[in-house]
């Protein structure tokens, strides 16, 4: 808002301009209430930053969203690799995070396979988005729900396997 004020204080090196960029596989649904940021390496402490908005471009090799923010005070050195914690306006997003070996894609859906007991239960997904441990899911499992992470593919194969079995055997 106040542009001569804030070329002042960068110029005066009592702040500094912060880019925040986002992977693209953490798209935000509206643009962050807030930002904190500290250096990557070491121990340094949180501080919070005004958000200025959306940076004009993305960076090349991300190619997420970008922010801009100032950091005021004794900002770090120039040229340091910031972490950064943006809180979104709105409730959180809930879900399951499960690994991607969990999904099992078939017939134009998305389902995984929960332990029940006597055997698997196939259930109907949606993935919500894509994070570094896997994918969240935002609806077919809750909360307790245990679900199969590694030979999901191996059930569908034998769930398939038994139904043309049983189709073949009809038929004759």
């Amino acid at each position: 808002p106040d542009l001569a004020a804030i070329s002042r204080e960068l110029a005066g090196g009592q702040a500094a301009l912060v880019r925040i960029d986002l992977p693209a596989e953490s798209a935000l649904a509206s643009p962050p209430a807030s930002a904190r940021v500290r250096p990557l390496a070491g121990a340094g402490s949180w501080h919070d930053v005004a958000l200025l908005g959306a940076a004009p471009v993305s960076d090349a090799q991300v190619q997420g969203s970008s922010f801009l923010a100032l950091w005021r005070g004794a900002p770090a050195a120039i040229g340091t690799t910031l972490r950064a914690s943006l809180a979104a306006p709105g409730e959180p997003e809930k879900g399951l995070v499960v690994p991607q070996s969990a999904l099992v894609r078939y017939a134009g859906g998305t389902f995984v396979y929960v332990p029940k007991d006597k055997g698997y239960e196939k259930r109907v997904v949606v993935v919500s988005r894509v994070v570094p441990q896997g994918v969240v899911l935002s609806s077919g499992v809750g909360p307790g729900d245990r679900v199969v992470v590694g030979g999901a593919q191996q059930l569908l194969a034998s769930e398939l396997l038994g139904s043309t079995a049983g189709a073949q055997g009809d038929s004759d």
